[in-house]
């Protein structure tokens, strides 16, 4: 809660937005006194954290006035970094690029850049630099969901709005903590569990999400993914128990996966994820 001083006659500015620090997308407002950020506040009529915040999200603007943030740009000089003015580190960053080659040139993004600042990146790259050296730290994360959900769901981001969590039965969390790092969306995750939902979570960690949200937790051996998941296929296969309108309708190359599931053994896969086939 934001603290207004009692003899001030200043009145802090509430200015809406959306947090920054994670990608929920929670509504807050930035209160805002004599041009300084003083503080963040709740907006209790965003339907994604109806006027709750986590704490990352609560302090996130704290680091506009960290005492380690720089307040100057740096150069190394003799080995050491030195404060400079901003003309000299224009000037010295020109004088790179001036003299690299497209082969010796790459930009390194972020995941903090909106979606302006990367269109400028890689135009900066491709167009002032001559190269397709551009990467950013979703590569590490993200690649094999974009390559996972486009053939399957037409896109590689989440396909559902956040709203629609709280109607689901039933939750396959993979290697997810949303307890600690996605806290609203366990808010819905848990009013849909007192609707009678069930979460399945895949986590080799024994997290606060195995412990207080998951009702199976499949914990396997770290990097045996896909032993389990084919497991878990074969077995719903096998048994009948897939929705054969849904597949007939909107899936293809459910014969290629049968063959392909068939030429798989559980008891192997079972010893490679260390998960019991009766799990």
């Amino acid at each position: 809660m934001v603290q207004i001083p009692s003899g001030g006659c200043h009145v802090p500015r509430y200015e809406p937005t959306i947090c920054p620090y994670c990608s929920c997308g929670c509504g807050i407002y930035v209160v805002i006194e004599d041009g300084r950020v003083i503080g963040q506040e709740p907006w209790a009529e965003h339907p994604i954290n109806e006027g709750g915040n986590c704490p990352k999200g609560r302090n996130a603007f704290q680091f506009l006035y960290a005492e380690d943030r720089l307040k100057t740009p740096l150069i190394r000089r003799d080995g050491k970094l030195v404060e400079s003015t901003w003309n000299e580190a224009l000037d010295y960053i020109t004088e790179k690029l001036k003299k690299a080659e497209p082969n010796e040139f790459g930009m390194l993004a972020s995941g903090k850049n909106t979606n302006e600042d990367a269109y400028t990146i890689q135009k900066f790259a491709r167009v002032v630099m001559g190269t397709n050296n551009v990467e950013y730290c979703g590569r590490l994360c993200h690649s094999s969901t974009a390559a996972g959900l486009g053939p399957t769901v037409g896109s590689g981001v989440m396909p559902v709005s956040q709203l629609d969590l709280e109607t689901a039965d039933c939750f396959l969390l993979v290697g997810i903590n949303p307890k600690e790092t996605f806290p609203m969306m366990a808010k819905r995750i848990m009013r849909a569990k007192e609707g009678g939902a069930k979460v399945i979570l895949i986590d080799p960690r024994n997290t606060v999400t195995a412990r207080e949200l998951a009702d199976i937790h499949l914990q396997l051996e770290v990097g045996t993914d896909v032993a389990l998941i084919n497991s878990m296929m074969k077995l719903v296969l096998t048994e009948g128990l897939e929705n054969k309108k849904f597949i007939e309708e909107r899936t293809t190359g459910i014969e290629e996966l049968r063959k392909h599931l068939d030429s798989l053994d559980l008891e192997e896969m079972a010893e490679t994820s260390k998960v019991p086939i009766e799990l």
